[in-house]
């Protein structure tokens, strides 16, 4: 039998007579065969030329069939099982909330424990570039000072400060820092260089702590020692440390023993400024 199945016609031809496609089927069917309409669950005759009329609809090709119809739900059943699953939603997240909690409560634990053993030490660069950016920023403010004519007073403290904060320094680097970093074979002419430029920053610090702001040029010295420093402190940073941090240097036990003698040195300092401050006072004017 031929049959044509072309995708775009509705009617095929079977020896002469004319067939009509099964709209769900998609099965051409004999032209006395009722066909299922889409609309309103009617059938309609071909031979009646396309009329609607109540009937039996023409049975698929159980060839064509892809499987065994659908059970009915059970909808009481369907009911149940929803309501059963809306009940213990609440519990799962009561559960996912509790071991959340509890995760969340250890980590908390851990960063408290934590914080509680106090915040983490510097090593020895950390603890140097510090040094550096204080004393910058206390020559800043000379310059400041001086710009705006401020007093003598105020001029001769801040000097003061940054000259012991420089003393210091220099000391823990000369007896602690300098001779670790030569002993992991920093570059030689670094090293040299660095103590060389020590020796300078030691003798302009001599004298400024000799003058008083009164001096014609003692913010001329506070300046050059602030130029000196800055260079210094850009080699240091730039060529020395970088070496240093890539090398063997146990930086952060080297940090402890600098800490422990900058604060011991400090203190004795304080002593010995108050000391010479009263001196000092006593020879000024007025």
């Amino acid at each position: 039998m031929a049959r044509n199945t072309g995708s775009g016609s509705r009617h095929g031809s079977v020896s002469g007579r004319t067939q009509v496609r099964n709209p769900k089927t998609g099965d051409f069917v004999k032209r006395d065969e009722g066909v299922k309409s889409p609309h309103k669950g009617e059938f309609m005759d071909a031979k009646a030329g396309g009329k609607r009329f109540k009937g039996v609809a023409a049975e698929p090709d159980r060839r064509r069939s892809t499987g065994a119809a659908k059970q009915p739900q059970d909808s009481t059943k369907t009911v149940r099982t929803n309501a059963a699953a809306k009940k213990n939603r609440p519990a799962a997240s009561k559960r996912s909330m509790a071991r959340g909690a509890t995760s969340n409560g250890s980590k908390g634990t851990k960063t408290v424990a934590k914080r509680a053993s106090g915040p983490r030490r510097k090593d020895a660069l950390s603890l140097l570039m510090a040094d550096h950016a204080e004393a910058r920023a206390m020559f800043r403010e000379y310059k400041r000072l001086a710009k705006s004519d401020a007093s003598d007073q105020k001029k001769r403290e801040l000097a003061e400060r940054v000259c012991d904060a420089l003393t210091v320094h220099a000391q823990i680097e000369e007896e602690i820092f300098y001779p670790a970093a030569r002993e992991v074979g920093i570059k030689r002419d670094l090293m040299d260089e660095a103590e060389v430029e020590h020796q300078s920053a030691k003798s302009l610090i001599g004298q400024i702590k000799s003058m008083t702001p009164a001096d014609r040029t003692y913010d001329a010295k506070v300046t050059v020692l602030g130029d000196f420093i800055n260079h210094h402190v850009e080699e240091e940073e730039s060529q020395m440390f970088p070496l240093c941090r890539r090398s063997s240097m146990n930086l952060e036990a080297l940090g402890e023993e600098m800490a422990a003698r900058k604060a011991a040195l400090a203190k004795s300092e304080n002593v010995i400024i108050r000391v010479a401050r009263k001196a000092i006072d006593a020879l000024l004017p007025g």
